[in-house]
């Protein structure tokens, strides 16, 4: 090929099913270029639509059971409590650690579960997992930061939009946003112009929280908002600032870089059914919540109410100054809000913290399991399962749930062990799971009156997948990928062999033929390559700091 670099933007949560109609009414310019000129192709997430897993899955080309990243957390042992992780856990190479491999010069930032960041043959910009700017290995090279002018601004690794939304300030939260996407984009161009490199990947997370704490308000067709509060444009004026940054860049790339865009899982309004599931699960026996009476019982609530008050109002210093005084009774807390009502001696299967995820309450696995493995837990899978799929909406008869798989039929690889028991899949087209959390919606069994009712937008398995540039197909409508073929793409463009243990496919359909004729695609064993790593596990303050970032996103308690 010509020019061998491609530069990657990632849009978090980004969806065509905004793109689209937004492209139509001309407010998107560049995404309208991008599939005008270029293919777009429905792009499936990992199964869980995690962005831990998704983002990891899109970095190394595999399964979560190969790379081992299912979530932000993963199960504290002989214990329920879940424990933060980061890129430190991935098991395999990345894209960008290949192409340093072979001396290609990369430069990465801001892809979610990246720190610390890798020592790679160019430089790198960790993560929503690195704690801040003040840890070691939150960039390579360390000093890359230093290197940058200071009128660019501090840079922020998440906008903060939850903190404001919480406390009822999502104007000023919506404020943030936008400065973020604008910096994310200052950035990029200055280090795109400022350093050599042969593989670009920069990503825009804010449109993830944005339709997160917005979807509620937003009005696709002009002339419909949903309310009066003027958010009806939240989510539309994100994307046209991401619009912006992507014609910078490209303006900005040189002559025949192959451009793609891509995204970690589509976005969609919350489901009720994460709601409802425990008490389904409750209903039907495999769950049991502790009878409390009395004192206790009024101790219970007001623990929970007290702490969702203060996760919503008090300060992010505050709360982590008050996490480092006392940090056992906040895990205490914690445990009650989380796990609290549990009857662990009667309870068989439980919810993880993904909501689409179910665990068995196995012995020998869970700190008080009570399922045998073997027969029983064979025959309790089967029993739930086969239960779920006949949970129907009252009104329309219509199933809630299309579908519930075990964890072997979805994943594979050494780390399967690792995933949850069973994977379910909401009928995401019944409009009853459509509708936003409201008091008389609340499950009868479980006290769900916190901030999380904020949370009006949710993950779709749906994302997103654009290719432009020489060789590209132009005008084409792939139909869909899965997000473990992108790294096989780009290596292919890049003229790199693509590694034998990959689960991705080269995305052949992209190409014109005369282009794969040509340069037909190479595979090779990439096993025993042993990069350096940079191990590390956050501290008790930077892991607050990270677990205040996840709540805020709802993706934990």
């Amino acid at each position: 090929m010509d020019t061998r670099k491609v530069l990657v933007i990632g849009v978090d949560a980004a969806t065509f099913d905004l793109i689209d109609p937004w492209v139509a009414q001309g407010v998107l310019p560049n995404f309208q270029r991008l599939m005008a000129e270029g293919t777009r192709a429905t792009l499936w997430s990992a199964p869980n639509s995690s962005s831990a897993a998704a983002w990891t899955s899109f970095a190394t080309g595999k399964n979560p059971g190969k790379h081992g990243i299912y979530y932000f957390t993963r199960p504290k042992k002989d214990s329920y409590e879940m424990q933060i992780i980061n890129g430190s856990h991935r098991d395999g190479l990345t894209v960008w650690q290949i192409a340093s491999h072979y001396g290609k010069k990369v430069g990465v930032v801001n892809v979610p579960m990246t720190y610390p960041a890798d020592s790679v043959n160019g430089f790198m910009i960790s993560g929503m997992d690195a704690p801040g700017s003040h840890v070691p290995g939150w960039t390579y090279p360390d000093d890359l930061m230093d290197q940058i002018p200071s009128e660019l601004g501090e840079y922020a690794i998440e906008c903060g939009l939850p903190t404001y939304a919480k406390a009822g300030r999502l104007d000023k939260g919506l404020e943030l946003a936008y400065q973020t996407i604008e910096q994310r984009t200052r950035y990029s161009l200055y280090l795109t112009q400022n350093f050599p490199w042969d593989l670009f990947i920069t990503v825009y997370r804010t449109i993830d929280p944005i339709q997160h704490y917005s979807w509620k308000h937003m009005s696709v067709s002009e002339g419909s908002a949903s309310d009066d509060e003027g958010f009806s444009n939240a989510i539309r004026d994100g994307y046209i600032r991401v619009d912006q940054g992507i014609g910078q860049l490209m303006q900005q790339a040189p002559s025949g870089t192959r451009v793609i865009i891509v995204s970690d899982h589509g976005g969609g309004a919350s489901l009720l059914g994460f709601k409802e599931l425990p008490g389904w699960l409750v209903e039907h026996g495999f769950m049991a919540l502790q009878l409390t009476k009395g004192g206790k019982a009024v101790a219970n609530s007001l623990l929970r109410r007290g702490y969702q008050w203060a996760d919503a109002y008090f300060a992010p210093k505050l709360k982590k100054s008050l996490s480092r005084l006392l940090p056992a009774v906040r895990d205490k807390v914690v445990s009650s809000v989380m796990f609290g009502q549990v009857d662990w001696s009667r309870t068989r299967l439980y919810i993880t913290a993904a909501g689409r995820e179910l665990r068995v309450n196995l012995k020998g696995r869970e700190a008080q399991g009570i399922v045998e493995p073997g027969e029983e837990y064979e025959t309790l899978c089967d029993e739930v399962i086969a239960a779920l799929l006949e949970w129907r909406d009252l009104a329309s008869g219509d199933r809630l749930i299309t579908d519930v798989k075990r964890r072997e039929e979805v994943y594979a690889g050494p780390h399967v062990a690792e995933a949850a028991d069973l994977l379910i899949y909401w009928n995401y087209e019944n409009e009853a799971l459509h509708q936003f959390a409201s008091p008389s919606s609340r499950s009868k069994h479980l006290d769900y009156s916190s901030w999380r009712e904020l949370i009006s937008g949710g993950h779709r398995p749906n994302g997103v997948f654009i290719a432009h540039g020489p060789g590209i197909q132009p005008g084409r409508d792939a139909v869909e990928a899965d997000l473990w073929d992108v790294a096989p793409t780009i290596l292919y463009i890049l003229g790199l062999p693509i590694p034998k243990d990959m689960d991705g496919k080269l995305l052949r359909q992209i190409f014109v033929r005369q282009l794969l004729e040509q340069y037909p695609p190479e595979y090779v064993d990439l096993e025993g390559i042993d990069l350096p790593r940079l191990e590390t596990r956050p501290s008790g303050e930077d892991e607050e700091l990270l677990k205040e970032r996840l709540r805020g996103l709802g993706y934990i308690e």
